[in-house]
């Protein structure tokens, strides 16, 4: 069986490296001095180059193209000594515009340059340069710390949690996600990834109990973080559109394209979050002969989940072969949906008691609206579609409302968006629970083991 996922074999032991890389950077930002920035010291060492340097080395040795790792490193140290000592050219207003375009420009051009030199099949090159403005899409998590205060404040909690905490789960997310989506790119770009199929399954790819746990809590914790921050990444925008940030300042515009490459680029990013996550909790399933279809939507709850992985682990065994694999998918398949079924009607009794203690009129037909499409989705592909679409065109009329019309309704669409957006995700994710059979898998022929008198050739 091949394994296209050989990129994670030793994926504890770069975790660890992220780790340490992310504790450094926010240690130097946290304890920065003004002049940091302009002074070419261990601050800028460890914030400006290391990030690159460290990506680039750890996707070069997990996909074994060191050449085109250390071709890529040297543009980008190149690059950033160039740009450093042009900075003093650049500080007055009128060069920041300028210099931050060159300071993305420098960020990009390495990414670019490496998967050249991995020497993709010549049509997919186009294709993998687009794909790389997805490094973008992490901004999101930045600014999770206003979405926790924000929850805060309305559910008058008190969760007293130091700013460096988000910030450092961001700066580790950012590097594993940027350690995954290069990685992909490379197996794309080389035919190992069979183009846009979603629902191909891979028994042949290999996950350690260890590598599983980091991946899944990777993944899961980027996806909250980014949905918690979303909405004041929208709230930046609008308010450049409108004039109101640094209206003091003559050349702070090209913020406003800055963030607008990140909304563009957040969304795409977290959609391939999510399908590369529901391809490996299946093939982890497949793997490790799990076969509950409840477990796996139980793994999708928020805080629930995390827990939920940890007491899974205590209970598997692994599978070493094709039949094997193929057998767990099948047990998963015939397993039955009446455990997702039952919760979600006792969720939806209990939503229904509280909306008409109220008696509103509107809440009750939104119960009703819910059940509905919910039916719909565990019946047939073609409800699921129909959630899935109808999600996707409420988030579009939200973003559209939103930029068109300059911010209007902007509170409204700042809370509910990041709900859309959350359930969206959630929606691509369950489909495995729901429709198994809409997943297909390569197949692998089992080798014959050789018998005495047989030719060996």
């Amino acid at each position: 069986m091949e394994n296209n996922k050989s990129y994670l074999r030793h994926f504890g032991l770069l975790f660890l490296l992220f780790l340490s890389v992310s504790v450094l950077i926010v240690w130097q930002i946290t304890g920065q001095r003004p002049d940091s920035y302009n002074q070419f010291g261990l601050f800028t060492i460890i914030v400006e180059f290391l990030p690159g340097i460290l990506t680039l080395a750890v996707v070069g040795f997990a996909t074994g193209n060191r050449s085109a790792a250390i071709g890529s490193i040297i543009l980008l140290v190149v690059l950033k000594t160039v740009l450093f000592l042009l900075r003093p050219e650049f500080n007055q207003e009128s060069g920041q515009g300028l210099k931050f375009w060159l300071n993305q420009l420098v960020f990009l051009c390495p990414y670019m340059l490496f998967l050249v030199m991995t020497k993709p099949e010549t049509k997919r090159i186009p294709l993998l340069l687009i794909c790389t403005l997805l490094v973008y899409g992490d901004n999101n998590m930045f600014a999770a710390m206003q979405g926790i205060d924000k929850i805060n404040d309305l559910f008058d909690l008190e969760w007293n949690i130091p700013a460096y905490i988000p910030y450092f789960f961001s700066y580790l997310l950012g590097l594993v996600i940027h350690f995954l989506l290069l990685c992909e790119l490379v197996n794309y770009g080389k035919g190992k990834a069979a183009g846009y199929r979603p629902r191909l399954l891979n028994p042949g790819n290999e996950y350690s109990k260890l590598t599983g746990t980091l991946i899944f809590w990777s993944l899961k914790l980027f996806i909250v973080l980014s949905v918690i921050g979303c909405p004041f990444t929208l709230e930046s925008f609008v308010r450049f559109m409108e004039g109101e940030a640094f209206s003091h300042l003559r050349d702070m515009n090209y913020l406003k394209w800055y963030y607008l490459l990140s909304i563009l680029a957040t969304i795409p990013l977290m959609f391939c979050a999510a399908w590369y996550l529901r391809k490996f909790m299946i093939e982890y399933f497949m793997t490790w002969q799990h076969t509950s279809r409840l477990l796996y939507w139980f793994l999708l709850l928020p805080v629930l989940g995390f827990f939920g992985w940890l007491i899974m682990l205590a209970d598997s065994d692994k599978n070493h072969s094709f039949a094997e694999r193929k057998k767990t998918l099948g047990d998963f398949s015939s397993s039955s949906k009446n455990g997702i079924i039952t919760v979600f009607l006792i969720l939806l009794a209990l939503r229904l008691l509280l909306t008409l203690s109220t008696g509103q009129a509107g809440s009750i037909l939104a119960v009703v609206l819910s059940a509905g499409l919910f039916f719909a989705m565990i019946s047939s592909r073609g409800g699921y579609y129909l959630n899935l679409y109808l999600n996707l065109l409420v988030m579009v009329v939200l973003l559209l409302i939103l930029f068109l019309g300059k911010g209007a309704g902007g509170e409204y669409i700042f809370f509910f968006y990041p709900l859309i957006l959350f359930n969206m995700l959630q929606i691509i994710l369950i489909f495995p629970a729901l429709h198994i059979e809409a997943f297909d898998y390569i197949s692998y022929e089992e080798e014959e083991t050789w018998q005495p008198g047989q030719d060996l050739f």
